[in-house]
């Protein structure tokens, strides 16, 4: 019985002498990105009168979600990512020109919150904004054509 003990003793001794462990680096990089949250953006100064030709001004919440602690580094209308976007609405249907357009401004920060994670499933508790202002200037309108006028413009927003 002893024997037997003893040659069980030296088998396991010897299994465990020949074992090897290797060690399994798990690794992952999350990536820096910002998505716009907001839908579909409008902006309406509404019916403008010629005959007064008051500037007008309005304001749109411009919402984002950023890989949590991410600053978007700039967020432009095109390649105006200085904070400001001179445009021109056009009457509608029309290609512009003389008393078919007037001039108007966009505005917005340049200082922007980081990001605070995305939600997924539809959520706003990680939703972040920056305010796009916008203005008709006094008198712009004064001559233009009766009619809708309209402009698209496309903001961008990096990480």
């Amino acid at each position: 019985m002893k024997h037997r003990l003893l040659l069980a003793t030296l088998a396991l001794s010897a299994a465990a002498a020949h074992a090897d462990s290797r060690d399994l680096a798990v690794k992952a990089e999350i990536e820096a990105k910002c998505r716009f949250t907001s839908g579909t953006l409008s902006l309406d100064f509404g019916k403008l009168d010629p005959s007064i030709g008051a500037a007008k001004s309005q304001s749109t919440p411009l919402t984002y979600e950023c890989t949590y602690g991410t600053t978007p580094t700039a967020i432009q209308v095109g390649t105006h990512p200085a904070g400001s976007y001179q445009g021109t609405m056009k009457l509608k249907g029309s290609t512009g020109g003389a008393n078919k357009e007037f001039a108007y401004r966009l505005t917005w920060g340049t200082s922007y919150p980081p990001g605070l994670g995305f939600t997924l499933g539809g959520g706003t508790a990680t939703r972040v904004a920056v305010d796009i202002g916008a203005e008709v200037g006094e008198g712009t309108y004064s001559l233009a054509q009766a009619g809708a006028y309209e402009d698209t413009v496309s903001f961008t927003i990096t990480p």
